[in-house]
């Protein structure tokens, strides 16, 4: 009959061979992944990047965005706001001169008439 101090400590064994079995399953478990994770960069960064040699047997991507035409339109865009933070500004200019001219009238007028408001 064992006792229950050699129970404990014959339990405390087995949970200490578990973990390390445990980590060890965990640690085999992550070099795999690991591995699978490395091929599958590497197959994919084959497909899109050269080194070596062989760089001129790969075929030449169109580039979609093309940057001299982003420039001239941005350009474009630029001037034409310009345009017309000027228009604006001359019609803006020409109202108040109007109105100058509109006020200048009125004065004249009611100089000679004595005019009261």
């Amino acid at each position: 009959m064992e006792t229950e101090t050699e129970k404990k400590s014959f339990d405390v064994r087995e949970r200490a061979k578990n973990l390390i079995n445990d980590r060890r399953f965990e640690l085999a478990l992550f070099l795999i992944l690991g591995f699978l994770l490395g091929i599958m960069l590497k197959t994919e960064a084959s497909k899109k990047l050269t080194i070596g040699f062989d760089d001129y047997l790969v075929e030449a991507v169109e580039n979609e965005i093309n940057i001299n035409q982003i420039q001239k339109n941005a350009i474009e865009k630029q001037k034409a706001e310009q345009e017309e933070r000027e228009k604006a500004l001359q019609d803006q200019q020409e109202n108040v001169n109007q109105q100058n001219q509109k006020k200048n009238v009125d004065e004249q007028e009611c100089e000679g008439d004595s005019c009261e408001q």
